[in-house]
């Protein structure tokens, strides 16, 4: 890190400068920027939302992104699957969309340790009329998203994978800031995965 006594001034968490220059970029964690300076949190959430858009496309559902009030609610998307299913019609899925590198894999869970409470306290709370999901899409811990995606006449790759979990009634925190999640690595979010929940929202209600 370049450091100066006289002029260098902190311009903000990351970004520092002196007389007007920058002079150095910190990229520690999560705030990082690509090879060519593109914002990579921006990049994940495209990338995220995108794999989301690609699963629920092939199992046929329809997907919007929530508004800028509903984002504020901790509900990102909504999802529905048109038509009739058992004795429901048009059954309904919000999700609060998640993506990182910074996950741990064990044997049987994901474990992501940056959910912010506030999102928390909104997926646990047993008041939602429309049951909500996280989804935490994971990537490569690399500064280049351009190889977070392979392609080919033949198939289309994202990597790496997308895991969801209901956390209606969880119990509450006393954390301030940020709380570590398990997700089970079972619960993929893939096809099979939505049509499950959707299947059991019919059922009884719930994911």
């Amino acid at each position: 890190m370049f450091y100066y006594k006289d002029t260098l001034q902190k311009t903000g968490p990351e970004l520092y400068m002196k007389n007007n220059r920058v002079l150095h970029w910190k990229t520690t964690g999560e705030q990082r920027r690509g090879s060519w300076g593109v914002n990579l949190n921006l990049c994940k959430e495209e990338f995220s939302y995108a794999y989301v858009d690609a699963v629920v496309a092939a199992t046929g559902y329809s997907i919007v992104r929530a508004s800028r009030l509903l984002d504020n609610q901790g509900i990102d998307i909504q999802i529905a699957a048109p038509g009739v299913h058992g004795t429901k019609r048009n059954p309904h899925l919000n999700a609060q969309v998640k993506c990182t590198w910074n996950a741990t894999l064990s044997q049987t869970h994901v474990v992501y340790n940056k959910l912010a409470v506030k999102n928390y306290e909104e997926l646990i709370d047993p008041r939602q009329t429309i049951p909500i999901i996280l989804i935490l899409v994971l990537v490569p811990d690399n500064d280049d998203p351009s190889t977070w995606l392979q392609h080919s006449e033949q198939a289309l790759c994202m990597k790496r994978c997308g895991y969801w979990e209901s956390l209606r009634n969880w119990p509450s925190t006393q954390n301030s800031d940020e709380i570590t999640v398990r997700l089970p690595r079972t619960n993929v979010f893939d096809i099979n995965g939505l049509k499950g929940i959707m299947s059991r929202i019919v059922q009884n209600g719930h994911p």
